[in-house]
Protein backbone atom coordinates (compact mmCIF):
# COMPACT_ATOMS: atom_id res chain seq x y z
CA UNK A 1 0.00 0.00 0.00
CA UNK A 2 1.73 2.92 -1.20
CA UNK A 3 0.71 7.25 0.36
CA UNK A 4 -1.79 7.70 -1.81
CA UNK A 5 -3.95 4.73 -0.96
CA UNK A 6 -3.46 5.80 2.39
CA UNK A 7 -3.46 9.95 1.87
CA UNK A 8 -0.53 9.75 4.51
CA UNK A 9 3.25 10.58 3.94
CA UNK A 10 5.68 7.13 3.63
CA UNK A 11 7.07 6.63 6.99
CA UNK A 12 11.01 6.13 6.72
CA UNK A 13 11.06 2.63 5.86
CA UNK A 14 8.12 1.84 4.11
CA UNK A 15 5.70 1.98 7.04
CA UNK A 16 6.80 -1.37 8.46
CA UNK A 17 8.11 -1.51 12.14
CA UNK A 18 12.25 -0.91 11.90
CA UNK A 19 12.18 -4.47 13.47
CA UNK A 20 11.25 -6.18 9.98
CA UNK A 21 13.67 -4.32 8.29
CA UNK A 22 16.62 -5.53 10.57
CA UNK A 23 17.08 -8.49 8.97
CA UNK A 24 17.01 -8.09 5.24
CA UNK A 25 18.91 -4.63 5.78
CA UNK A 26 21.43 -6.32 8.44
CA UNK A 27 21.59 -9.09 5.63
CA UNK A 28 22.53 -7.03 2.87
CA UNK A 29 24.82 -4.38 4.95
CA UNK A 30 26.39 -7.54 5.93
CA UNK A 31 27.23 -9.23 2.26
CA UNK A 32 28.34 -5.76 1.03
CA UNK A 33 30.55 -4.89 3.58
CA UNK A 34 32.37 -8.34 3.59
CA UNK A 35 32.84 -7.84 -0.59
CA UNK A 36 34.30 -4.34 -0.21
CA UNK A 37 36.34 -4.46 3.24
CA UNK A 38 37.79 -8.16 2.46
CA UNK A 39 41.22 -8.20 1.27
CA UNK A 40 41.28 -4.01 0.89
CA UNK A 41 45.10 -4.52 1.19
CA UNK A 42 45.19 -5.41 -1.86
CA UNK A 43 43.64 -2.62 -3.44
CA UNK A 44 45.33 -1.08 -6.41
CA UNK A 45 47.36 2.67 -5.61
CA UNK A 46 48.57 3.86 -9.11
CA UNK A 47 49.03 7.63 -9.99
CA UNK A 48 45.37 8.77 -9.98
CA UNK A 49 45.49 7.47 -6.40
CA UNK A 50 49.21 8.76 -5.59
CA UNK A 51 48.42 11.93 -7.30
CA UNK A 52 45.07 12.69 -5.02
CA UNK A 53 46.87 11.92 -1.34
CA UNK A 54 49.77 14.01 -2.66
CA UNK A 55 47.60 17.34 -2.59
CA UNK A 56 46.63 16.75 0.60
CA UNK A 57 49.68 16.19 1.39
CA UNK A 58 51.11 19.10 -0.44
CA UNK A 59 48.60 21.48 1.04
CA UNK A 60 49.63 20.56 4.33
CA UNK A 61 52.99 21.02 4.44
CA UNK A 62 52.88 24.36 2.68
CA UNK A 63 49.83 25.42 4.47
CA UNK A 64 48.10 25.95 1.45
CA UNK A 65 44.04 25.45 -0.07
CA UNK A 66 43.71 22.82 -2.75
CA UNK A 67 41.47 24.86 -5.37
CA UNK A 68 41.64 21.91 -7.87
CA UNK A 69 42.09 18.57 -7.84
CA UNK A 70 44.33 16.15 -9.80
CA UNK A 71 44.18 16.46 -13.90
CA UNK A 72 41.78 14.66 -15.78
CA UNK A 73 41.97 12.11 -18.70
CA UNK A 74 41.03 15.16 -20.86
CA UNK A 75 43.56 16.76 -19.58
CA UNK A 76 41.56 19.80 -17.50
CA UNK A 77 41.93 19.94 -13.78
CA UNK A 78 39.24 18.14 -11.75
CA UNK A 79 37.24 20.11 -9.06
CA UNK A 80 38.65 19.83 -5.79
CA UNK A 81 36.28 18.36 -3.52
CA UNK A 82 37.69 14.82 -3.90
CA UNK A 83 41.06 16.40 -3.08
CA UNK A 84 39.27 17.62 -0.09
CA UNK A 85 37.96 14.49 1.08
CA UNK A 86 40.62 12.81 0.64
CA UNK A 87 43.46 15.10 2.34
CA UNK A 88 43.15 13.85 5.60
CA UNK A 89 44.39 10.34 4.70
CA UNK A 90 47.43 11.97 3.51
CA UNK A 91 48.01 12.47 6.66
CA UNK A 92 46.76 9.88 8.93
CA UNK A 93 45.37 6.81 7.97
CA UNK A 94 47.49 6.60 4.58
CA UNK A 95 45.90 4.90 1.32
CA UNK A 96 44.72 2.09 3.03
CA UNK A 97 43.04 5.20 5.16
CA UNK A 98 41.68 6.34 2.33
CA UNK A 99 40.84 3.11 0.69
CA UNK A 100 38.56 2.34 3.57
CA UNK A 101 36.86 5.22 3.59
CA UNK A 102 35.87 4.96 -0.13
CA UNK A 103 34.39 1.25 1.17
CA UNK A 104 32.70 2.70 3.91
CA UNK A 105 31.31 5.20 2.05
CA UNK A 106 29.57 2.72 -0.55
CA UNK A 107 28.46 0.47 2.34
CA UNK A 108 26.57 3.74 3.52
CA UNK A 109 25.33 3.97 -0.32
CA UNK A 110 23.79 0.26 0.52
CA UNK A 111 21.75 1.47 3.10
CA UNK A 112 20.77 4.38 1.67
CA UNK A 113 19.32 2.29 -1.64
CA UNK A 114 17.52 -0.07 0.90
CA UNK A 115 15.74 2.85 2.48
CA UNK A 116 14.94 4.85 -0.64
CA UNK A 117 13.23 1.62 -1.88
CA UNK A 118 11.57 0.41 1.15
CA UNK A 119 10.06 4.22 1.83
CA UNK A 120 8.50 4.59 -1.78
CA UNK A 121 8.24 0.64 -2.42
CA UNK A 122 7.94 -2.28 -0.25
CA UNK A 123 10.44 -4.38 1.82
CA UNK A 124 10.84 -6.86 -0.78
CA UNK A 125 11.77 -4.36 -3.36
CA UNK A 126 14.05 -2.88 -0.98
CA UNK A 127 15.93 -6.39 0.07
CA UNK A 128 16.09 -7.25 -3.69
CA UNK A 129 17.66 -3.77 -4.77
CA UNK A 130 19.89 -3.23 -1.81
CA UNK A 131 20.90 -7.47 -2.55
CA UNK A 132 21.72 -6.58 -5.84
CA UNK A 133 23.97 -3.03 -5.32
CA UNK A 134 25.84 -5.19 -2.22
CA UNK A 135 27.07 -8.26 -4.58
CA UNK A 136 26.93 -6.17 -8.60
CA UNK A 137 31.04 -6.93 -9.93
CA UNK A 138 31.24 -3.28 -10.92
CA UNK A 139 30.14 -1.81 -7.43
CA UNK A 140 32.00 -4.34 -5.46
CA UNK A 141 35.31 -3.39 -7.68
CA UNK A 142 34.76 0.50 -7.85
CA UNK A 143 34.29 0.35 -4.16
CA UNK A 144 37.38 -0.82 -3.22
CA UNK A 145 39.93 1.62 -4.14
CA UNK A 146 40.65 5.92 -4.25
CA UNK A 147 39.08 7.68 -6.99
CA UNK A 148 37.01 10.32 -6.97
CA UNK A 149 33.81 9.10 -8.67
CA UNK A 150 33.96 6.35 -6.39
CA UNK A 151 33.04 8.22 -3.97
CA UNK A 152 29.38 8.91 -5.93
CA UNK A 153 27.32 6.62 -5.03
CA UNK A 154 25.92 7.88 -1.44
CA UNK A 155 26.01 11.25 -2.94
CA UNK A 156 23.48 10.66 -5.81
CA UNK A 157 21.34 8.54 -3.41
CA UNK A 158 21.11 11.10 -1.40
CA UNK A 159 20.23 13.74 -4.40
CA UNK A 160 17.43 11.29 -5.59
CA UNK A 161 16.06 10.64 -1.77
CA UNK A 162 16.03 14.79 -1.25
CA UNK A 163 14.08 14.81 -5.00
CA UNK A 164 11.76 12.30 -3.51
CA UNK A 165 11.18 13.74 -0.75
CA UNK A 166 10.52 17.30 -2.69
CA UNK A 167 7.94 15.65 -5.91
CA UNK A 168 6.81 12.48 -4.15
CA UNK A 169 5.56 13.61 -0.44
CA UNK A 170 5.88 17.90 -1.38
CA UNK A 171 7.68 18.71 1.37
CA UNK A 172 8.95 22.25 1.32
CA UNK A 173 12.35 23.40 2.13
CA UNK A 174 14.18 20.43 0.77
CA UNK A 175 15.44 22.58 -3.04
CA UNK A 176 18.88 23.94 -1.30
CA UNK A 177 19.80 20.36 -0.16
CA UNK A 178 18.91 19.08 -3.48
CA UNK A 179 21.33 21.83 -5.16
CA UNK A 180 24.35 21.17 -2.67
CA UNK A 181 23.87 17.68 -3.05
CA UNK A 182 23.95 18.30 -6.95
CA UNK A 183 27.20 20.14 -6.54
CA UNK A 184 28.90 17.53 -4.57
CA UNK A 185 28.19 15.02 -7.18
CA UNK A 186 29.07 17.22 -10.28
CA UNK A 187 32.37 18.04 -8.34
CA UNK A 188 33.29 14.65 -7.71
CA UNK A 189 32.81 13.85 -11.68
CA UNK A 190 31.13 16.21 -14.48
CA UNK A 191 28.84 13.11 -15.39
CA UNK A 192 26.39 14.23 -12.75
CA UNK A 193 26.05 16.95 -13.87
CA UNK A 194 22.76 16.16 -16.12
CA UNK A 195 21.13 15.55 -12.94
CA UNK A 196 20.08 19.28 -12.75
CA UNK A 197 17.74 18.33 -14.91
CA UNK A 198 15.68 16.74 -11.98
CA UNK A 199 16.05 19.65 -9.59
Amino acid sequence: MNASETGRRPMLLGGAHWREHALPLGGALLVGAILRLLWLGDTSFLGDQAELLALGRSAADFHTIIITGIPSSICTLNPPASAWLYAPFALVGGPLGAALFTALANIVAIALLYGLAARYFDRVAACMAALLYATASGPVHFSRFIWQQNLLAPVVLGFVWVIALTVVERRRGWLGWSVLLWGIATELHPTAAPLLGLI
